[in-house]
């Protein structure tokens, strides 16, 4: 299947005139030409449509998507205009002008060499989401991770999964991981609020709970004792005038209370108000206390179960996604070099005299580089894999180009030099001569 791929380009990046230039494109370009002849200038206008950033911009590292750094490669006082066609017969264009945000249409925007290099170079955890997310496939059942996770654990398991399809994905399993991380923070939360309820009420005069009824007992018989004393002459003076139902409910409201001597008894309704509330404020500290234990619990249990699928994912992809990887960045390789992960670091090296070296420079750093990234391609994304020009010698360029034949992406190979040998068929080569070639000739002159 042919990758989908830039066939034409147009563009005035780094023009010196500022007028632009059409290039015919393939899917395997080399371009071949002296320093400052402009290779970078067709591979980087490339990556502008593909990726909407450049790498290799000086003093920056990875791929600079920022307009102000950008706008370093327009023409002066104009636009930065680049326009492609693609082999699907579909366009895409990006433009950039000064102090403005770049504009850019394209579609099925696959992965790049910046992307496999900022996974590669930092954590393990790193490398291994970005191979489960790039490589996704089937990964074990819920079974499989019942069997994983203590029974200890089954609720949250169960919380985590319920109506999930099995078999669970790679990318299911690092939805559970991060699933867990929400929850227990959420938990965290939780507890630091209760803990700020406890701090803003104060630890005085924490109650137990048979106080805090008494108190509100109290409470309650101040209010009805209040509403007796307030009703009771009423009552009394309707029954004198022949309506004996008033006083009748207000001696069955006493009897309720429980006699005079309850009601004789009563505290005044402001003091047993005053005395319930800050009971009530105690029984808050009390029950802030009970939720805040509750959420650290519950915190603590995510935290664990988070790092029970971490430790299972992990071992998951090093055992099924890491040697598959590794066989499809071989078959992008030449024969002479054998790439591996490091199982410990998931660094990327080549084997050299039976040993794994991970420090990679030059070269060979670039032929890795553009095997990972086509191990990952997916034909139907546009996937435009820039190998910079890292000092080739014609051997080693010629060998490249042919392990990079069948990559399922756009490949734009950049070398001052041709390769050693004949030239392969597939690919196409653009040669260019040297940009200030009268320039360097009168500084010779001198």
């Amino acid at each position: 299947m042919t990758p989908t791929y830039i066939k034409t380009i147009r563009t005035n990046v780094k023009s010196a005139t500022g007028e632009s230039q059409t290039w015919e494109l393939s899917p395997k370009t080399l371009i071949v030409g002296p320093n400052e002849a402009g290779k970078s200038a067709i591979a980087q206008s490339a990556q502008l449509i593909a990726e909407g950033g450049v790498s290799g911009l000086m003093l920056r590292k990875g791929l600079v998507k920022l307009p102000a750094m950008l706008m370093g490669m327009a023409p002066s006082d104009k636009n930065m205009v680049i326009e492609a066609t693609l082999s699907d017969g579909s366009t895409a264009r990006w433009e950039a002008a000064p102090g403005k945000k770049p504009t850019a249409t394209s579609k099925n925007i696959g992965i790049s060499v910046e992307d496999v290099r900022a996974a590669f170079s930092g954590m393990p955890a790193t490398a291994r989401k970005f191979l489960a997310e790039a490589m996704d496939g089937e990964a074990l059942t819920l079974a499989d991770l019942s069997r994983a996770v203590p029974p200890t654990y089954a609720d949250k398991l169960e919380q985590l999964t319920t109506g999930m399809a099995t078999p669970l994905s790679f990318t299911d399993l690092l939805a559970l991981v991060g699933t867990c991380g929400i929850q227990r923070k959420a938990a965290n939360e939780s507890a630091k609020i209760s803990t700020a309820i406890i701090q803003a009420i104060g630890e005085a005069g924490a109650q137990d709970s048979a106080l805090v009824d008494a108190a509100q007992r109290e409470y309650r018989t101040a209010i009805l004792a209040d509403f007796f004393r307030s009703t009771g002459r009423a009552a009394k003076a309707a029954n004198d005038a022949g309506d004996a139902e008033p006083l009748k409910a207000v001696r069955w409201l006493a009897a309720q209370i429980g006699g005079r001597d309850v009601l004789a008894s009563a505290k005044p309704l402001p003091q047993a108000e005053s005395a319930f509330l800050g009971c009530g404020l105690s029984a808050t500290v009390r029950d802030s206390r009970a939720r805040a234990a509750e959420a650290a619990g519950a915190a603590d249990t995510w935290e664990r179960v988070e790092e029970l699928l971490t430790d299972l994912f992990a071992t998951i992809v090093d055992a099924k996604l890491v040697s598959v990887f590794e066989q499809r960045v071989n078959a992008y390789m030449p024969k002479n070099d054998r790439f591996a992960l490091d199982r410990a670091t998931l660094m990327p090296g080549i084997y050299r005299n039976g040993r794994l070296h991970t420090a990679l420079s030059g070269s060979t750093e670039a032929r890795v580089l553009a095997a990972m990234t086509a191990a990952l391609a997916k034909p139907n994304q546009l996937t435009v894999l820039v190998v910079d020009d890292r000092m080739w010698d014609g051997i080693t360029l010629s060998r490249t180009l042919r392990a990079l034949e069948d990559a399922p992406c756009q490949v734009i190979v950049m070398s001052t030099m041709l390769p050693r040998g004949r030239r392969r068929q597939t690919w196409a080569t653009i040669e260019l001569n040297a940009r200030y070639a009268t320039d360097e000739a009168a500084e010779d002159a001198e």
